[in-house]
């Protein structure tokens, strides 16, 4: 069976685990190595001696993305027998002043200040729009402008007011982690948009966030096929002469070895660069990955225990934004809702968390107490225990790198003589928990690849040839094999709804084969042709069908200028990397409306995968996420951002039999068929 290592049991190695679990149907053994004597990471709790209160120690929370689209973290937490419930806030203490809301702003600091902080935002909310936020996107033009200006000199450029720029600073300080003027625009955008409706709400998984990461671990080990090793800290990582990856640790009896076929490094930066990289091809690539992420953001947990809530009579949210240590964000972190215990935890950032520990527990609790605002200052008379925990280096100022980067380059260090390693981290995305799955999702797709090809008793072909369409994916010759799949009746449903196509329009079918799928296609009455390279299959086109259907090249096409309302393509998958820029360039071309996406991804069903032999002809499988990225550079846009017009198509999927047993697994992967050209 094919051995899959995982390195690092925080939470991107565990969902980086579930994943290939899920996705691989139960086809590897996968083993998680963690350091630690316990998985979870930044996932952690933390409980009060004097009477068992839970306490929040790293994470507290997670990002809700649900109204802008399919949210995979919302849907993993209730996977996991999980509920969480909204936090928010309106408060915000600056020179002493609580004040609640915009209007309370502009009361204290005058409408010249709140004038300039809403238009601030707006600018902001003009740059990145909500679809862009979901998708987090940095490659749009003005995500690229914005990643290349200092964020304090942006705000300065645009904001006027110093009390207004301080307040923005402060609000946004906590969840930058460094001053702003060490990180980009882009970077400072994307945290003022936190506080502007239409993009995100906050959420707190009850019973605290590290539930999640004790769910995921529980899982993992009651259905099988997934060992965790605790107390295993990785010190070298290489591959031998046999191509498995070589995994050196010190366990508690001593120095040991595992071996995999496959392997995901899911550490954190600071881990990273203290692990030996055996080779130097490998070591060179690793410093490399390192030195472009490295951009270290600090953080600083103090949690206390009241005697009382004393801040209730005047603060009632489940959190706010103080101006104390430049900035940080203090969560009432039991409120009525979870029993009412009184914890206050505050979470310290930047330059002020940095300074801070290298002084003791006492002074830094001492100095957080004496943070409170004049009116709520007694309350530091009602301690009754407190604890701190140091997160420095913990997360990524500059989230993405120093400029936008391809999404297999941030997973795949080193692809050339190591294409089965893979990184995992927040840091690639947003530094949050969300952007820890988004990263685990990616790189278990990259994974796949290598997992099918090992899987195989014989390698997937390389070239597609006639004896391929004789028994066409193992199911008898392509002409009555092709039916399995999905139908152009029901692509030109699909079509017509995300494009509103009402009248007859013209189609391209880019993989036509022999020309059966044009032929459906016209029968729908669409003015359809077909394009079709391989002479094998395409010399078995029809008399009848033969003006439509012509032998042609995907790099090369013979056609004006959109020539074609919409593009059905079938043939991208088998295009291999150099050539595939060409490729989209020439449908982007040749398109008015849209491209019908329905080349073989890496989503696909893996029994699937298997059954049809998907993977010949195929220079590597490619997950939805690089796919989008290629079609973003190509000029096209994701057409479908989810909402009731995905849930029709998901509905029209499966009446026709393509649903999670037929072809597509979920709504979220047939989201990704549909692309629209967009203007440069």
């Amino acid at each position: 069976m094919i051995e899959i290592g995982i390195v690092g049991g925080g939470p991107g190695g565990l969902m980086a685990a579930r994943l290939l679990r899920d996705k691989t149907a139960g086809a590897v053994r996968i083993r998680v190595i963690e350091a630690q004597a316990q998985t979870g990471g930044k996932l952690v709790d933390g409980r009060f001696a004097a009477d068992g209160t839970p306490y929040a120690a790293g994470v507290a929370e997670i990002y809700d993305y649900s109204a802008l689209g399919p949210d995979p973290l919302a849907d993993l937490v209730a996977a996991c027998g999980l509920t969480s419930r909204s936090i928010g806030s309106r408060t915000l203490v600056v020179d002493g002043h609580v004040l609640s809301g915009a209007a309370a702003i502009g009361d204290a600091f005058g409408p010249e200040t709140r004038r300039q902080i809403d238009a601030f935002r707006r600018r902001c909310a003009k740059a990145i729009s909500p679809a862009d936020y979901y998708d987090g996107r940095a490659d749009s033009p003005a995500a690229r402008g914005l990643a290349r200006k200092n964020a304090q000199a942006y705000l300065f450029e645009h904001v006027r007011d110093p009390a207004a720029r301080r307040i923005l600073r402060v609000a946004a300080h906590s969840d930058i982690a460094v001053p702003w003027h060490k990180t980009n625009a882009l970077n400072a955008v994307r945290n003022v948009l936190m506080d502007v409706r239409g993009y995100i709400d906050l959420r707190k998984v009850d019973g605290g966030v590290a539930r999640l990461a004790d769910a995921l671990a529980d899982d993992l080990r009651a259905k099988g096929g997934v060992e965790i090793v605790t107390g295993a800290r990785a010190t070298r990582i290489g591959r031998g002469p046999d191509g498995r990856y070589h995994v050196a640790a010190i366990e508690a009896a001593g120095p040991t070895e595992f071996q995999f076929d496959a392997l995901i490094v899911a550490l954190p930066l600071s881990a990273l660069s203290q692990v030996e990289w055996g080779g130097g091809v490998l070591e060179a690539a690793m410093m490399r990955h390192i030195a472009y992420f490295d951009r270290p953001g600090h953080y600083i947990r103090v949690s206390v225990l009241f005697e009382q809530p004393f801040w209730r009579a005047t603060i009632r949210d489940d959190w706010w934004i103080s101006d104390a240590f430049g900035g940080c964000c203090i969560y009432d972190e039991n409120p009525q809702s979870d029993g009412g215990r009184n914890v206050l935890g505050w979470l310290i950032a930047g330059n002020a968390a940095l300074e801070l520990a290298n002084l003791d527990d006492e002074t830094i609790v001492a100095r957080t107490l004496a943070s409170l605002p004049e009116g709520l200052r007694h309350g530091a008379s009602l301690r009754r225990e407190a604890a701190v925990h140091r997160w420095l280096a913990s997360v990524n100022a500059v989230p993405g790198g120093k400029a936008d980067r391809a999404l297999h380059e941030n997973h795949m260090p080193e692809p050339d003589a190591h294409p089965g390693l893979y990184v995992v981290g927040d840091y690639i995305f947003d530094s949050t928990v969300n952007a820890v799955l988004d990263s685990a999702d990616a790189a278990s797709d990259l994974a796949l690849d290598p997992i099918v090809r090992l899987s195989r008793r014989e390698l997937p072909a390389k070239r597609i040839n006639a004896a391929h369409f004789a028994d066409y994916r193992g199911l008898g010759p392509y002409e009555q094999a092709q039916s399995r799949f999905l139908d152009p009746r029901t692509a030109t449903r699909l079509m017509r709804a995300v494009w509103r196509l009402r009248t007859p329009f013209r189609l391209l079918d880019a993989g036509s084969a022999c020309g059966l799928g044009v032929a459906g296609f016209r029968a729908e009455g669409l003015d359809a042709r077909g394009i079709e390279n391989n002479r094998a299959i395409h010399a078995r086109t029809p008399a009848r069908l033969r003006r439509w259907n012509t032998l042609g090249d995907v790099r090369d096409l013979p056609f004006a200028d959109g020539a074609f309302d919409i593009v059905h393509e079938t043939c991208l998958a088998h295009v291999g990397d150099r050539d595939l820029p060409d490729a989209l360039a020439e449908l982007r071309r040749v398109t008015r409306r849209g491209l019908f996406f329905g080349s073989v991804t890496a989503e696909l069903a893996f029994h699937n995968v298997e059954r049809y032999r998907l993977a010949d002809g195929i220079p590597r499988l490619r997950g939805y996420w690089e796919w989008v990225e290629h079609f973003r550079d190509a000029g096209f846009e994701p057409s479908v951002p989810g909402g009731r017009l995905l849930d029709r198509l998901w509905a029209t999927v499966v009446a026709a039999g393509f649903g999670p047993e037929g072809w597509f697994e979920d709504a979220e992967s047939l989201r990704y068929c549909f692309f629209t050209p967009v203007e440069d």
